[in-house]
């Protein structure tokens, strides 16, 4: 009786072992869980950002496209495109697009004026000095 009692403790204490074993596990595999979850909503909200941000660029392009077929500049009546209010980074994108794009802040060229018809190719004047 004593030796079925000792393997009885033994299989109790090795039953335990990997019952403690597992609960530290799934505690690792939850905490993961979680931080894998606070990682998934900050992407989802980058993404929803950035979607926005390029639905805006989508219709100022749309808009520029237009202008450019018209034959119009357009400067004077153009109405602004609605861009999300999330800080200053869009104010930020914005002055930085116009720089890549040699341009001032009134949207003129640094360089020279830029005069595109549709039947033309795009041809820069000089600026009198």
């Amino acid at each position: 009786m004593t030796k079925k009692t000792k393997e009885l403790e033994a299989d109790a204490v090795k039953w335990r072992k990997r019952w403690e074993e597992s609960k530290e596990s799934f505690a690792k595999v939850e905490k993961n869980k979680q931080s894998l979850e606070v990682e998934l909503k900050r992407s989802n909200e980058g993404l929803t950002k950035m979607k926005e941000l390029c639905r805006a660029l989508q219709e100022e392009r749309k808009q520029m496209l237009k202008e450019l077929k018209d034959g119009s500049t357009g400067k004077e009546n153009k109405e602004p495109v609605p861009v999300p209010a999330e800080g200053s980074s869009n104010n930020h994108l914005a002055e930085s697009v116009q720089e890549q794009q040699g341009l001032d802040s009134a949207g003129k060229s640094e360089t020279g004026n830029l005069q595109v018809t549709p039947s033309e190719s795009p041809t820069t004047t000089p600026t009198s000095q």
